[in-house]
């Protein structure tokens, strides 16, 4: 049950290289499926529910979510599909929509991404070209003697005219980049990697907590920088928190650590005394988990 149509393909820009999905094994190989579960136009269809049938109408980047058949899919456990998928939500990446006997996902910015068109259009028939030819000094000569007379420049007009099929996809914005109204997010792989251990440790004790990676990043970079203090020691403080009855659920986003470290710390250091064999993972020391690198 999916209300899916066609078998043709999906757009994956290579910015995702860059997403903190892509650093996470499941996290990356969910969002694949996702995209390619959704409709790429307007389809009505019946379903059946309980003893009788309506009718769902699905658009451009829906599909209709069960637990169990996206388990017996991604051969993994029903709680632990809808768990990760949870955790796209977070990052803004889908809309869960609960209904009686399944869900109703809808990828944000479907769109923007997807609007290649069509697996009939000319960049279908281009990357079919390129796998047919592979690589020579007459491929891209062979290509460019097969485009239509309407994706040629125009003799009359001087301009390069391009055909709607045509139209390359937007580029996808990184999301460290400023945005209207706000202050630019910096930060290292490094405080990326520890915004992460720690939104892992926040969706583990509350699964429906709001998560951006980016802004935690920063603040990160900003206990670091302005309140020197170090990965290790931030780490130390949060883990305490979030084991502590009284702090877990008032300790959920790296700006709230920020805000009661002070308190925290003072509470937390002597009853955990370092440890210089205490590294960021287990026996992996963050400097060997992550490359030195920023993102501006």
């Amino acid at each position: 049950m999916n209300g899916r149509t066609g078998n043709g393909w999906v757009c994956l820009h290579r910015s995702v290289e860059t997403s903190p999905v892509f650093a996470n094994d499941a996290l990356f190989k969910l969002w694949c499926w996702v995209l390619i579960r959704c409709n790429h136009e307007r389809n009505t269809f019946p379903v059946k529910t309980g003893r009788g049938e309506s009718l769902v109408t699905l658009e451009p980047g829906q599909f209709m979510f069960g637990r169990q058949a996206a388990a017996t899919a991604l051969k993994w456990s029903p709680s632990t599909v809808y768990k990760r998928l949870k955790r796209l939500e977070s990052m803004d990446m889908v809309r869960i929509e609960p209904r009686a006997h399944w869900s109703l996902v809808t990828v944000s910015n479907w769109n923007e991404y997807q609007k290649i068109g069509s697996p009939k259009n000319e960049a279908f028939v281009l990357e079919k070209q390129g796998r047919n030819e592979n690589s020579g000094p007459d491929s891209g000569q062979a290509r460019n003697n097969q485009r239509s007379g309407k994706e040629q420049p125009s003799n009359n007009q001087g301009t390069q005219t391009t055909t709607k099929n045509n139209q390359e996809p937007p580029k996808q914005v990184s999301s460290s980049r400023p945005t209207k109204g706000r202050k630019t997010l910096r930060f290292t792989s490094k405080d990326r990697a520890l915004a992460q251990r720690i939104a892992d440790a926040v969706l583990t004790v509350t699964p429906h907590s709001k998560v951006n990676l980016d802004r935690w990043s920063n603040d990160d970079r900003l206990m670091r920088e302005a309140d020197r203090i170090d990965h290790d020691t931030i780490w130390r403080v949060f883990d305490w928190a979030n084991h502590d009855d009284f702090w877990r659920p008032n300790v959920l986003s790296v700006a709230k650590l920020r805000k009661q470290f002070a308190t925290l710390s003072a509470k937390a250091i002597p009853s955990s005394a370092p440890d210089d064999d205490d590294d960021y993972g287990p026996g992996i020391p963050l400097a060997d988990l992550v490359s030195d690198g920023g993102a501006s």
